[in-house]
């Protein structure tokens, strides 16, 4: 990635993000200011595949759950296997099991 993330806007970014974690209804409504519904979808989509990949889930079986492209969903499985980031938010989820969700 190209992105910086050593900016004081981007530490904004992360800050205001982990100020809303412990609070759902506050974290919805600061993404829906923050993003666009297709943005909000595309996210949901992302760590919809991401949660499907981590259970080793056939692509054809992703695709049928998510209605993504086998394009989306090889891009995404390649971004989750990329820093661990994917990986390491649904293990806090549910740390017994890795990408399962209450």
């Amino acid at each position: 990635s190209t992105m910086s993330w050593n900016t004081t806007d981007s530490e904004r970014l992360i800050k205001a993000l982990m100020t809303a974690t412990g609070r759902p209804d506050i974290m919805r409504t600061f993404l829906d200011d923050l993003l666009t519904e297709r943005e909000i979808s595309d996210c949901v989509q992302r760590m919809t595949i991401a949660y499907w990949h981590s259970l080793q889930t056939p692509y054809s079986n992703i695709q049928k759950i998510t209605g993504a492209s086998s394009a989306t969903i090889a891009r995404i499985a390649k971004l989750y296997d990329k820093k661990g980031g994917f990986n390491a938010a649904l293990k806090r989820i549910n740390p017994r099991r890795p990408g399962y969700i209450n």
